[in-house]
């Protein structure tokens, strides 16, 4: 990333040409070339082959797929984490059809030393996610980091107790 950094380009450019670049197995400097020269991502996937609609269908399948196959074990992780009961995730998962907003609400209250509730008033309120994050004064990298590391335990077991 450095590399990258240091030769001009933002972190933005560098993500997008990593994303293109893993898709198409070309390498970051074909990539960042290519875009330098046409300064379009859209253009610059299109000529890698790479079909940016597709793949974003794919994951959204596969994140549907997660949270549909992963229920009752997102439910009994989250109530360890949270140090719920299962019964209070369960009505939250109810009302809260998007288990992965109830995911990211559990990883904001942690980062934001609130409890679930707060962070689910929060956005029953109104907010979304983004003004909630601002409002905890949670750092985006962290929080995404902590998401991460949930669903990485979901996945890995769903009897491992949170850190």
């Amino acid at each position: 990333m450095q590399k990258w950094l240091q030769e001009g380009y933002t972190k933005k450019e560098v993500y997008h040409a990593a994303f293109i670049a893993e898709h198409s197995g070309k390498k970051m400097e074909a990539v960042l070339q290519y875009y330098k020269k046409h300064k379009s991502w859209k253009e610059t996937a299109t000529h890698f082959g790479v079909d940016v609609g597709k793949i974003r269908a794919e994951h959204h399948e596969a994140k549907e797929h997660f949270y549909a196959a992963n229920k009752e074990n997102i439910i009994r992780y989250l109530a360890q984490y949270n140090g719920r009961s299962r019964a209070d995730i369960e009505k939250y998962a109810r009302r809260e059809e998007d288990r992965h907003f109830l995911i990211l609400a559990s990883a904001l209250a942690k980062l934001g030393h609130k409890n679930l509730d707060t962070v689910m008033k929060m956005h029953r309120s109104g907010n979304d996610p983004q003004e909630i994050i601002e409002s905890l004064k949670v750092d985006r990298h962290a929080l995404f980091k902590e998401v991460r590391s949930i669903h990485e335990a979901i996945q890995g077991t769903s009897t491992r107790p949170p850190n």
